[in-house]
């Protein structure tokens, strides 16, 4: 089978290339050479990339024409084709569909105080570099980053102090240290400008973001709103996500790309997240989960809840995340076609743990919050009309909600019909 390839054709000083996705397989790289030394002798100047994805091609009597068919007579293990259109959407579709492995470091705002690292699953969080106390040579991804002369060496230096545009402005942050897979066409965009790199940056961030999701169910609640953590990439005051890419390919160099932030990006502007002591290991699993290592059914409603918990935070008003956190509940507890008491029922058993008094104190709390979710979804009211504090109730369907969650991870459920099975036997205890 040929390997696909792309001619980005000579005009005026610029040379032509022939692009194609590494690494080539070794019975192709065996006939790289001669393919080349067949080409030199038609009178072509040609240098192999050192990335291992092309050619660099010139002749002072270049036609686009002959040039094409003189490649694919001395290269006939390519599939080669002349850009018909757009050269940027011709090397992009060369490479859609090639994952690769990214590491990456995205900046946190509002995620204040904690150890010099916190390790959860495949994530880790590092601390910013801090004049004195923690300088750049003693910070993991210091040197990495250190792109402006001395500041290795000097321990007082103040990465606020950074240029912008400046890799080493990244010191100043926490910094979410993840891998994930993305679809290599996303390095290679179409167009110009500050929506470009969109798609990757925000790809990228989300997934930085998971593990910020399970500090946010660790120890965020509605009680306390303003200790919440910004999302992965935003920082207040500044108008682009940023991240930090380390792609684990020869061809696509490391990098810093930003995009514009969405419209209605909400940002904590108060006081953000403190922690005295790292997460217990016992967390790992969520963290796991979180980043999409998913084994099962139930741990996929687990990472869609996690998410739901995590982002309602950030929703534009207490109605959408009161609605938002009830909708989650009946998904993570697969309460399926269920209705009235029998739904109640279900949600309680699943979030008490087999504790016949936790379920009658969540049932009759879920009955009266399910009587205003009603209200706000067929009245169209409010929590003000309604005359009832928005705070409260925010705080009981989410410590619903985080039981549940506790529940599917601490049973280690893994099919719907494992949990519908085991709620039936809790109900029936409980003499329902």
């Amino acid at each position: 089978m040929k390997i696909k390839s792309v001619l980005l054709h000579q005009y005026e000083n610029v040379s032509a290339n022939l692009l194609w996705c590494p690494p080539l397989p070794e019975e192709c790289s065996h006939l790289l050479k001669s393919s080349l030394e067949l080409l030199q002798s038609k009178g072509y100047w040609v240098s192999p990339f050192p990335e291992g994805d092309g050619l660099t091609i010139n002749n002072k009597t270049y036609d686009p024409k002959i040039a094409l068919n003189d490649l694919k007579l001395c290269f006939e293990w390519l599939e080669i084709d002349g850009p018909s259109g757009n050269a940027q959407e011709a090397v992009q579709q060369l490479h859609a569909g090639r994952m690769v492995r990214v590491r990456y470091l995205v900046p946190v705002d509002k995620l204040l105080q904690w150890p010099d690292i916190v390790e959860l699953g495949p994530y880790n969080i590092h601390r910013p570099v801090i004049p004195r106390e923690r300088p750049v040579n003693s910070h993991p991804w210091g040197r990495s980053l250190s792109d402006i002369e001395g500041i290795d060496m000097d321990t007082d230096w103040n990465p606020f102090t950074a240029p912008a545009g400046s890799l080493a402005q990244l010191l100043a942050y926490p910094l979410i240290e993840g891998v994930t897979e993305v679809d290599a066409s996303l390095f290679f965009p179409v167009g110009a400008g500050t929506c470009e790199y969109e798609p990757l940056v925000l790809q990228i961030t989300e997934h930085a973001d998971r593990v910020l999701d399970v500090l946010r169910h660790i120890y965020c609640h509605y009680r306390t709103p303003h200790y919440t953590p910004n999302h992965a990439g935003v920082i207040a005051g500044k108008e682009f996500r940023t991240a930090f890419l380390m792609p684990e390919t020869q061809n696509l160099k490391w990098r810093k790309v930003t995009a514009k932030g969405q419209v209605f990006e909400a940002n904590n502007v108060w006081l953000g997240l403190e922690l005295d002591n790292s997460p217990s290991s016992s967390n790992d699993q969520l963290a796991e989960i979180a980043s999409g290592i998913v084994a099962n059914e139930v741990e996929g409603h687990i990472r869609s809840a996690l998410r739901m918990r995590g982002q309602s935070f950030f929703l534009l008003n207490d109605e959408m995340r009161f609605l938002s956190l009830v909708f989650t509940i009946d998904a993570c507890t697969f309460v399926g076609k269920k209705n009235g008491p029998q739904h109640r029922q279900h949600i309680a058993a699943f979030a008490s743990g087999g504790n016949k008094f936790r379920f009658d104190e969540y049932l009759n709390s879920f009955d009266q919050l399910y009587k205003i979710r009603n209200k706000i979804v067929h009245s169209g009211s409010s929590f003000a009309e309604l005359r009832v504090n928005a705070k409260d109730q925010l705080t009981q369907i989410d410590h619903i909600l985080f039981c549940c969650i506790e529940q599917a991870v601490d049973e280690s459920w893994t099919t719907e019909a494992e949990v519908n099975a085991a709620i039936k036997t809790r109900l029936t205890g409980f003499g329902c």
